[in-house]
C-alpha cells in the first residue's frame, strides 16, 4: 500500500527526483536507531584474562543500557567464526575476519561467569549528544553489511576499536592523559600477559620480528584491554573525569600460576649438556649422537623456513625482519651433508662453515640488533653450534 501511494505521487508530480528523495527519507527512517533518554547509561566493560591462551589478554566490550526504552545491548568486536571458508588458512596468512556482535548484558555476564573471569564496569560521563552519536554508530556498525573487519592483534582488535569509536563519538572534548604512556614495546606488553603460558610465549616470541619491539605510546598500548581501562580512568570529557562510576561486577576465579619458565630452562640446558656429553664420549653411542645432531639441524631448518614464510608470504607485519633467521636458517639443511660423502666437498664444507659463523654472529651480537633476542634460546643455539663445529672439525680431515 505504501509503495502504491509513492508510485501515485511520482506519477502525479512527474518527478523522479521527488520520488528518490521520498525513498531516501523512508530508508533513513527505517534504519535509524531509537533516541536514547537522559537516563541512558554507556559503560566500558573489561573482562579479565582467563585460564586459556585465547583469553590471556582480557577483553573489552561496550554496554548501552536505557531501561526506559528497553535497550540493553553489549557490543563485542571480538567475534569470529571457525566455520567461515578457509578460516585456518586465512588465520595463517593474517586475514582474520572478525565481526561486531550484539547481545544482552545477561548473556555477557553468564559467559564471563562460566569462564571464571572477572568483569568490571566503567560508566562513562558522556553528554546526551555523545551518547546518541555512539549508540547510532554502534547500531549501524552491527548491521550485517557493516559488522565485518580485518582483525589485527596489535592495531585493530576488541580493545583498540572501543578506544577509537568512543573517542570519535565524544569528539574534541574527549582527552586522554598522555602521561600514562610507559616505555614498553608491543612484545613487552604481550609477554606480561603470557606469564601463565611460557611455552606459548616462547614460540610466539620466536615468530615475532623487529616491529614487535617498537615502543608503544599512550594510544598504541591500549591494544590491551587492561591498558584501555586504565586510560579511561585517567581520561577527561568536557573537562570532567570520563569515568563517572567504576564497579566490579564479577570477581575472577583465582588461577594458580606455575613457574613454567623453569621447565624451559631445564630443557634448554639439558640439550646443551648433551651437546658437550657426546663430544666427551667420542665414538660411543654414535647412533644416538647422530639422531641428536639431525634433530637439531632439522629443527633449525624447519623453523627457519616457517619464519621466512611468515615474513614473506603473510600479512603479519610484526613478523617482518626476524633476526632469529640468522641461526634458524632455512639453509641449515646443508648441515646434513656432514653425514654423507658430500662432507668432503670443499664448496659444501665452507658453505656450512659460513652458516656457523653467521649463527655465531647472532649469538655474539644479538643485543645490538633491532629485534630483542630471546635469552632462553641461547643454550639451544650454542648446542647447535657446538655440534656442527664438532662435525665440521671431523670432516676437515677429508678436505
Amino acid at each position: 500500500m505504501f509503495r502504491f501511494l509513492l508510485a501515485r505521487i511520482a506519477v502525479l508530480t512527474s518527478s523522479r527526483l521527488f520520488l528518490a528523495f521520498i525513498l531516501f527519507i523512508v530508508a533513513v527512517k527505517s534504519y535509524s536507531s531509537d533516541t536514547l533518554t537522559n537516563r541512558a547509561q554507556i559503560s566500558l566493560i573489561t573482562i579479565s584474562p582467563g585460564a586459556d591462551l585465547y583469553s590471556a589478554f582480557g577483553h573489552s566490550t561496550l554496554w548501552i543500557l536505557d531501561t526506559e526504552k528497553g535497550i540493553d545491548r553489549v557490543y563485542n568486536y571480538g567475534t569470529f567464526d571457525f566455520d567461515q571458508p578457509n578460516f585456518y588458512m586465512n588465520f595463517v596468512k593474517g586475514h582474520l575476519d572478525y565481526t561486531l556482535s550484539a547481545y544482552s548484558f545477561q548473556e555477557q555476564y553468564l559467559m564471563t561467569q562460566y569462564e571464571g573471569r572477572g568483569l568490571s564496569q566503567q560508566i562513562l560521563n558522556l553528554d546526551s549528544g555523545q551518547k546518541q552519536h555512539l549508540y547510532d554508530f554502534m547500531e549501524w556498525n552491527a548491521r550485517p553489511e557493516n559488522m565485518h573487519y580485518l582483525y589485527d592483534f596489535y592495531l585493530d582488535n576488541c580493545s583498540s576499536r572501543m578506544r577509537d569509536v568512543i573517542q570519535k563519538s565524544a569528539g574534541k572534548t574527549f582527552q586522554y592523559d598522555k602521561s600514562i604512556s610507559t616505555p614498553y614495546s608491543f612484545r613487552d606488553w604481550m609477554n606480561m600477559c603470557l606469564i601463565p603460558h611460557p611455552w606459548s610465549s616462547l614460540f610466539m616470541n620466536i615468530g615475532l620480528g623487529a616491529p614487535a619491539d617498537k615502543e608503544t605510546d599512550y594510544m598504541t598500548q591500549m591494544y590491551l584491554p587492561i591498558n584501555l581501562k586504565l586510560a579511561f580512568s585517567a581520561a577527561t570529557n568536557n573537562n570532567k573525569p570520563l569515568v563517572k562510576t567504576e564497579n566490579e561486577l564479577l570477581n575472577p576465579i583465582e588461577i594458580e600460576i606455575e613457574n613454567g619458565s623453569k621447565t624451559i630452562w631445564i630443557c634448554m640446558f639439558s640439550i646443551l649438556s648433551l651437546a658437550f656429553f657426546f663430544i666427551l664420549i667420542k665414538d660411543k653411542f654414535q647412533l644416538i649422537a647422530n639422531l641428536f645432531d639431525i634433530s637439531l639441524i632439522l629443527f633449525s631448518a624447519i623453523l627457519g623456513t616457517l619464519l621466512t614464510l611468515l615474513w614473506c608470504c603473510t600479512d603479519h607485519w610484526v613478523c617482518v625482519g626476524n633476526s632469529d633467521l640468522l641461526w634458524a636458517n632455512p639453509l641449515s639443511f646443508m648441515y646434513l651433508a656432514v653425514f654423507t660423502k658430500l662432507k668432503s666437498n670443499k664448496i659444501i664444507y665452507y658453505f656450512c662453515v659460513g652458516l656457523v659463523l653467521i649463527s655465531f654472529g647472532y649469538f655474539s651480537f644479538a643485543y645490538l640488533l633491532p629485534e630483542k633476542p630471546i635469552l632462553m634460546l641461547f643454550p639451544l643455539i650454542l648446542a647447535l653450534q657446538i655440534r656442527i663445529v664438532h662435525r665440521l672439525y671431523i670432516a676437515r680431515k677429508n678436505i
